[in-house]
């Protein structure tokens, strides 16, 4: 499979230059993961669903115990 790939690379220069470019790519896409595997920079954490906070107070309490009976 490697081989026919070089040879076709060999022979097709459209064929070389697209290989080039997503080797590029590749190496890109790797350099960006690695740097937020190793430092965290760009990431960002968020929440996916916005959770309301618990309800504090006496009627939360009667709530609860009112639950759990």
């Amino acid at each position: 499979m490697i081989w026919r790939i070089v040879r076709d690379a060999l022979w097709d220069g459209h064929e070389r230059k697209r290989l080039y470019d997503e080797a590029l790519d590749f190496m890109k896409l790797r350099a960006e993961r690695w740097k937020v595997a190793r430092h965290g920079v760009g990431l960002e954490k968020k929440a996916v669903v916005a959770v309301p906070p618990l309800p504090t107070g006496p009627s939360a309490e009667a709530a609860s115990e009112s639950q759990g009976a």
